[in-house]
Order: C-alpha cells, then structure tokens, then sequence
C-alpha cells in the first residue's frame, strides 16, 4: 500500500494521506502518524489519526444509508471543509482513501492527484484478489519433448503387423 500513498502524501498541500480498511482500522505511510501530530499540536498522533480513521468510515456509512432510499449508489467521494483545512475521502472498494487538505487550497485543485491514487490503490486491491496462477507442469524426461515423440512412433511402427510383413 505503500505505492499508493507515498505519490500522494508528496503532492503540495497535503497534510496527511491514509487508508482506512472497512473496519475503521487506518492504514499509513511512513511517517504519516507525525503529520497527523501537527493537524492539531497533540503529542499521539496515531491516536487521533484511530479516532478519525473510525469517524470518516462511520460518515461514509450514513452518507450510504442515507441516499440507500433513492437507489442511488454509495458515495464514492465526500468533502468536508473546514476553516483549517479540508478532508477528501474517496471510497475504492472496501476501502476509503483519508486525505487531509490545507485550508488554502481548494480540495478540486487535488481531485487528479487523489483520483491517480485511487487507481493505483483499484489495481492493487484486483491483483491482490486475483488468484495465483499455478507454474506449468514440466516433463520429468530428460530428452527434449519431440525427441521422446519421434522416437515413441518409431517403436509404434517398428512393432505393427505391416511392418514385420515388410521386414522392417
């Protein structure tokens, strides 16, 4: 997952990138638990980040029940701004992308940004549930495979009825 945050977690005016699973158990790039210190000058960063890990999924889970009557589709993105900042959260899957936007900047400037994370983050998640392609069967014969065919016919014919009859 590391792939996938790492790219976005660099793009200016970001101040934190995470995942969060289904569960609400977030997931980090290195070094992301310290920017999540310096959202709001606490000590345990981690914490926090747990705390709004299990807040975005909850947010994410009504938004879904709400529009559910509609027959619409689950959100697959929501914004929250805030005079300190914004919060994009952007579902793939079973799990949501958490990103933390500085208060300058508009949360659509970063829209191609999260959504190549997004991607990113859709091909991992197929790879990772495709199932392993086993390795093809190799010969336990030492000849070459058309070696062994050329001279199993050979045999075959050597022995029929026609060719003891022709004296072969």
């Amino acid at each position: 997952m590391k792939e996938v945050l790492e790219p976005l977690s660099h793009v200016a005016g970001v101040r934190l990138a995470a995942l969060i699973l289904a569960d609400g158990v977030p997931v980090l790039a290195p070094g992301q638990a310290r920017g999540m210190a310096n959202l709001r000058g606490a000590g345990n960063g981690f914490a926090e980040l747990e705390a709004a890990a299990g807040l975005c999924v909850g947010w994410m889970a009504e938004l879904s029940r709400s529009v559910a009557p509609l027959s619409w589709d689950a959100p697959e993105r929501a914004v929250l701004r805030a005079a300190r900042g914004s919060l994009v959260l952007r579902r793939v899957g079973d799990v949501v992308l958490l990103v933390v936007v500085e208060a300058g900047l508009a949360p659509e400037e970063l829209r191609l940004p999260i959504e190549a994370a997004a991607a990113r983050l859709g091909r991992v998640l197929r790879d990772l549930s495709q199932p392993q392609t086993a390795l093809p069967a190799t010969s336990t014969s030492s000849a070459p495979a058309g070696v062994s065919k050329v001279m199993s016919n050979q045999r075959v014919s050597n022995g029929s009825p026609a060719a003891r009859e022709t004296g072969n």
